[in-house]
């Protein structure tokens, strides 16, 4: 399954606003560490695993990306400023759910990064950084700058992977949403975007998103 960064929309866009052009070139997904599979014997207070931990799941039904169908009709809003006080830290989903409202939409008229750095109210400090590391670099992020790239974001859903090992401190989570790519603000196409991440539970009691883990 396929997931879009900035660095990826650089690359389909600059071939989607070419005369003639028709379809995005596929990003890299975020990187999903490899290593022993997770079995159900994890504890369930484990600790968030650090980025290239080898966290893999059981084989679940995937989610298929919708065929491009041209510029939509309408864009979705930028997302609001991530607000704490509105969000149920006590619900995994709700907290994924918010995440992937800051994490899935970028602009090019923001610092690099910052749809990583609005989710950060929602992630583990492992989460962020993995997706730091995945996320746009200085000379991606010029690219992104120079072409105007930016994406928004709607239609937006998580629940918990029922097949995946879970605990009283751990689940998995699998996020989609409906992004709509754009070139100088203009609708250039769109396409779905899935994520399954861990998602722990915090000493305090508040639910965080974590990294990005492959299912297979």
């Amino acid at each position: 399954m396929r997931t879009w960064t900035s660095t990826g929309l650089a690359a389909a866009l600059a071939v989607l606003v070419c005369a003639g052009c028709s379809s995005p070139t596929p990003d890299r997904t975020v990187p999903a560490p490899t290593g022993p599979e997770l079995s159900a014997s994890t504890p369930a207070t484990s600790p968030s695993p650090p980025p290239g931990s080898g966290l893999r799941l059981p084989s679940v039904s995937p989610i298929t990306p919708s065929a491009p169908a041209g510029a939509p009709s309408t864009v979705p809003p930028p997302p609001t400023a991530p607000t704490a006080a509105t969000t149920d830290f006590a619900d995994p989903v709700a907290v994924t759910r918010a995440w992937m409202t800051q994490w899935c939409a970028s602009d090019y008229r923001q610092p690099r990064n910052n749809n990583i750095e609005r989710a950060t109210v929602f992630s583990t400090t492992a989460g962020k950084t993995a997706d730091l590391r995945a996320g746009d670099s200085e000379a991606s992020y010029r690219a992104v700058v120079e072409q105007q790239l930016s994406t928004r974001c709607d239609r937006i859903t998580a629940e918990i992977i029922p097949e995946a090992p879970r605990g009283e401190g751990q689940v998995y989570v699998r996020a989609t949403a409906h992004r709509t790519l754009l070139a100088a603000d203009a609708a250039v196409q769109t396409e779905q975007v899935l994520t399954t991440r861990a998602v722990l539970r915090q000493p305090d009691g508040r639910w965080l998103v974590d990294v990005h883990v492959e299912a297979g």
